[in-house]
């Protein structure tokens, strides 16, 4: 397999709509649409479980039990921004979340919309990093 590097989603889309490339990774959001719409066939969700936006579909750890990636979305704020405005941005945002409405827009465009407290996601995020940083180790993988 020859590996193309693009440098945006579009230009990847168009190649493989178009049939210039044979696969891609990508994220939900971005591809589901084209899955509904018959101008990709989505082989694998690379989450622990199947996608509702496309239920038809298997979870790749269906056939690689122990494999999830996850990609996910998250506010982020200034270092040095007031606590009482992290507080309250979270509670904007998990009042958001809660809606109906909100909620539904999300899941019909692939998003699994999930809120956490911003410790929780700080934890999220120093979990991914030392997973990552593993895995590039004993990949050996260097930076060019």
């Amino acid at each position: 397999m020859l590996i193309v590097q693009y440098k945006g989603t579009g230009a990847t889309l168009a190649d493989l709509v178009s049939g210039q490339v044979a696969l891609s990774f990508g994220s939900l959001p971005g591809l589901a649409p084209f899955v509904k719409a018959g101008k990709l066939r989505a082989l694998a969700i690379s989450s622990a479980t199947r996608a509702p936006a496309l239920p038809d579909v298997p979870s790749i750890a269906e056939t690689f039990p122990e494999f999830e990636v996850v990609i996910w979305y998250g506010l982020f704020a200034p270092a040095r921004t007031p606590r009482d405005v992290v507080v309250r941005l979270h509670a904007e945002t998990a009042k958001a979340l809660a809606d109906g409405v909100v909620r539904h827009r999300l899941a019909a465009q692939g998003f699994d919309p999930e809120g956490t407290t911003p410790e929780q996601f700080a934890e999220i995020i120093r979990r991914d990093l030392a997973r990552w940083k593993k895995v590039i180790a004993s990949a050996n993988i260097r930076a060019e």
